[in-house]
């Protein structure tokens, strides 16, 4: 009798272990493959339509490191905004950083006449630009002009915005007066 006992517990364990594989592994509902059941829910575009794109994260070397996303396949202006949002939801891979701290939003983007678009970033408080050393804020900075940059081939410089207005730095050392172009030289493995 005990080892139909021990058996019926361990079959009953098995199953539980299986079940919850399935619903929480990388095929079930708690995926954390970084996209959302509705494209459209986490992306903020709507678009069904999406393509494969780069995204540039911080690392503990002080690299950017690449992370392979999907994102919207409509307009440069949603491509952008889908990049961005992704971008500031942070990496997936836990090795890698977010470039930039939580509560940090994308207020806008825009995209002018010459191949430059807008990036207009802001707090939930209103408050100034999150506060870095001159690696950390060169890191956050290229994270989002090379995940743009190199993804959206209507855009060849960026110009940051914070709350609507352009900023001589966002943590003084590093030149967002200008629109900055991709930086490959931050890149791991680009010498």
């Amino acid at each position: 009798m005990n080892r139909r006992v021990a058996l019926s517990i361990l079959l009953v364990a098995v199953v539980i272990l299986v079940l919850g594989l399935l619903f929480w592994g990388p095929w079930g509902r708690g995926s954390s493959s970084g996209l959302a059941s509705d494209p459209g829910q986490s992306l903020g575009s709507g678009d069904s339509n999406l393509i494969s794109a780069t995204l540039y994260f911080p690392g503990p070397d002080g690299k950017l490191h690449s992370e392979q996303v999907e994102t919207s396949s409509g307009s440069p202006e949603k491509r952008i905004r889908g990049l961005v949002e992704q971008l500031l939801a942070g990496p997936r891979n836990r090795r890698l950083w977010s470039a930039f701290p939580e509560g940090v939003e994308l207020a806008a983007v825009y995209l002018g006449t010459e191949p430059v678009a807008y990036v207009d970033l802001h707090r939930r408080d209103s408050g100034p630009p999150p506060a870095a050393g001159s690696l950390q804020e060169t890191l956050a900075i290229f994270s989002l002009v090379n995940s743009v940059v190199l993804n959206v081939s209507e855009v060849e410089r960026l110009v940051l915005l914070w709350n609507g207005n352009q900023r001589a730095s966002f943590a003084g050392h590093v030149d967002t007066g200008q629109a900055l172009g991709p930086r490959l030289s931050l890149v791991a493995g680009h010498s």
